[in-house]
């Protein structure tokens, strides 16, 4: 069973007001000076007219988020796919292209790119992009980050997701061509994960002094980290898009639901990230917050063993899994009316030409307990199953049984 996971964001909508509010308050009027009549010499030692009174500095426009995670370290490498500290990282960082609020894939450091031949990708590159050091966003920058998160020695996860990608050439300054060892239709969707590093800040600092010192092209600088509590941005001046309309981005690390929905509540966040499916309802009935939805193109399954002799190995033994899993119950009981059930790994969304064929042709499979026991009984590890944990769900007329038993949903492999 697969859904679309939706990443769920809840906004205080009136601190958020009285934050505005506060930064554009009306300065204090300048006092009006009389001038002196022409003809009527100023003595010397005559005191100046009082100077105007200077308007007070604008409040700076803070936003405040409360995560369940955070990152250990400001490492690019290891935090790809590590859910809040890839999203701290993205705030820091930009991607060749990437999935905005609706799904689509977008431009972003990437202008434009276009598939040369079946393993010959081609993506022209924006100019006028600086890092948050001063220099030039460039072609180089694009290989040096993927030579960096090929590097086998690193032993990176992007070494298995972006495992077919063979080399990158640099064509010029900007146009760079990503060979790949097999046809790769998907990597313009996957690069909405990979972030760019800077070649020749890293050179001279080495890849520990960028994770100290983050320095990358998106909308916030680094200001300050301190693992297990917060996380310090400022708003980049030159960032190629315009400067946002945020001075400071604060990250809290509040690992309780509760507690950061309570913050949220109170108004000492603006943002609660992570919301739990069973606190929607609580959020959506308080009038001063807001849930907002944002897609996000994952699906939570159960992975099995097929490689060893193991009981996973047996075909019967699957699909007995998957008609002994109430996968409806699951999604109704747990994650309702997020997301959606799904009879495979890839969502439709991900390639969305062929959404009908996907959606048709991998339906869920069906709740079948008997049949479940059936299959069991044929294959050759009866006797193993009937001492395991299979017994007590196959027999239990329960949902509940079903829903702590499986506790995430279930694709059938």
């Amino acid at each position: 069973m697969c859904r679309n996971r939706r990443w769920v964001l809840v906004a205080n909508v009136v601190v958020a007001a009285v934050m505005v509010l506060t930064a554009c308050g009306t300065p204090a009027p300048p006092i009006a000076e009389t001038p002196a009549p022409a003809d009527t010499p100023v003595a010397e030692g005559t005191p100046e007219a009082p100077a105007a009174t200077p308007a007070p500095p604008a409040e700076k426009k803070v936003l405040t988020i409360a995560t369940s995670a955070g990152a250990t370290a400001m490492s690019v490498g290891e935090s790809y796919g590590a859910g809040p500290a890839e999203i701290m990282l993205t705030e820091m960082y930009s991607h060749l292209a990437f999935r905005n609020h609706d799904g689509e894939i977008v431009p972003e450091l990437a202008t434009s790119w276009e598939l040369l031949d079946d393993t010959t990708w081609q993506f022209k590159l924006r100019e006028g992009v600086k890092f948050h050091n001063g220099e030039d966003f460039t072609a180089d920058d694009v290989k040096y980050s993927f030579d960096l998160a090929l590097d086998p020695e690193r032993g990176w996860v992007t070494l298995t997701t972006y495992e077919l990608v063979e080399r990158v050439e640099v064509v010029d300054d900007y146009t760079v061509d990503i060979i790949t060892s097999a046809p790769f239709p998907d990597l313009p969707f996957f690069l909405g994960q990979f972030l760019i590093m800077p070649d020749q800040f890293t050179q001279e600092v080495g890849y520990e002094g960028l994770v100290e010192d983050p320095n990358g092209t998106g909308p916030f600088k680094f200001v300050e980290f301190v693992p297990g509590d917060y996380l310090k941005l400022e708003a980049f001046d030159d960032y190629w898009d315009g400067r946002v309309n945020i001075d400071e981005v604060l990250w809290r690390l509040i690992p309780e639901p509760a507690t950061r929905i309570a913050a949220l509540q109170a108004g000492e966040v603006d943002i609660a990230a992570q919301l739990p499916m069973d606190l929607i309802s609580v959020v959506e009935d308080d009038p001063n917050l807001y849930v907002d939805y944002a897609y996000e193109l994952m699906c939570l399954q159960l992975w099995m063993d097929t490689l060893t002799d193991s009981p996973c190995s047996d075909k019967r033994v699957r699909q007995a899994i998957d008609y002994g899993i109430d996968k409806k119950a699951i999604w109704e009981g747990l994650m309702a009316p997020v997301g959606r059930l799904n009879g495979q790994v890839l969502t439709p969304d991900v390639f969305p030409t062929s959404s009908r064929r996907l959606t048709t042709q991998t339906r869920p499979g069906s709740f079948w307990p008997k049949r479940a026991m059936q299959m069991v009984w044929t294959s050759r590890y009866r006797r193993w199953w009937a001492n395991t944990w299979w017994t007590e769900m196959v027999a239990s007329s329960s949902r509940t049984s079903s829903l702590t038993l499986a506790s995430t949903s279930l694709s059938m492999l």
